[in-house]
């Protein structure tokens, strides 16, 4: 049976996020984070066909979609500041535990969440996103559509978040899985 799609908007720091939502409120929640140029209508038939079993929450960064759109010259668009306001988000709507999906520039944005709050992620889903650790580390790399950009980020970026969702959840499939990602995300030495 296929389950309606909710368009919501919500305020995180002065800043309108419009967000889809799908699925019982009860279920496992997923949060997808989208690429770019798009927003969280790329997710649109995902949601409706795994809204059964999922409780799926979609938001569109700022200056996508039908989020705000604010100023660069007043607003970072860096991949730094997005994953604080996406952080703000959860906060906003209580989400306390959720399987992170990460798409292209949600890679970015879905790594450095995870890393802020690493008691908060369930399991990782891993989209052709930019997560090998030289790749998040670079400077003078955007986000949005402005030319700012913030700090470097750490160079062990998957490094970290890895041993930090090992802590959380430490069963041996975890592990395996994790080493695999591991193996996957690139040139970086690595072992639990």
């Amino acid at each position: 049976m296929e389950q309606q799609v909710s368009y919501r908007t919500v305020m995180v720091d002065g800043i309108s996020i419009f967000y889809r939502e799908a699925g019982p409120k009860s279920a496992p929640i997923i949060l997808l984070l989208h690429g770019l140029p798009s927003s969280s209508r790329m997710f649109q038939p995902l949601l409706k066909r795994l809204a059964d079993n999922y409780h799926l929450v979609a938001p569109d960064y700022p200056g996508f979609g039908h989020s705000d759109w604010p100023d660069p010259k007043q607003f970072a668009y860096t991949f730094d500041h997005i994953a604080q306001l996406m952080n703000g988000f959860i906060q906003t709507l209580r989400l306390s535990h959720y399987t992170l999906y990460m798409q292209d520039y949600g890679g970015p944005v879905g790594f450095r969440m995870a890393m802020a709050h690493p008691e908060r992620i369930d399991a990782l889903i891993v989209q052709d996103a930019v997560h090998i650790a030289t790749a998040l580390a670079q400077t003078g790399r955007p986000a949005g559509r402005s030319g700012s950009t913030g700090p470097p980020m750490k160079k062990r970026c998957v490094t970290t978040c890895c041993r930090l969702l090992l802590r959380r959840h430490a069963t041996s499939a975890t592990t395996q899985t994790l080493n695999s990602m591991i193996r996957i995300c690139g040139p970086t030495s690595m072992h639990f």
